[in-house]
């Protein structure tokens, strides 16, 4: 059931932590790993799974995996090739 206006305002606001728990990867780390290497997303994704999932997290999803791999092409923090029938990030 819906509620009003005035209820949903009496609820708590997020804080920082609580936003940042619920967070499945620390990035960061990542990019460290796959700094000044040529990576696919199935690499990529593969590294992820197997190192770097935070708060009990099962696995990501190779479409998150390639989002923040073209937000890093986007930052000019990757550059983006193509071999073949695959593409591969090239991270600065």
């Amino acid at each position: 059931m819906p509620i009003t206006l005035e209820e949903f305002k009496k609820l708590p606001k997020p804080t920082k932590e609580s936003r940042k728990a619920g967070r499945k990867v620390d990035w960061s780390k990542v990019h460290a790993e796959i700094h000044g290497s040529g990576v696919t997303v199935r690499e990529v994704l593969d590294i992820v799974n197997a190192k770097y999932l935070v708060n009990g997290a099962q696995s990501v999803s190779r479409i998150r995996v390639k989002k923040y791999l073209d937000k890093l092409v986007l930052d000019d923090k990757a550059v983006l090739a193509q071999d073949g029938q695959v593409f591969v990030y090239f991270v600065k």
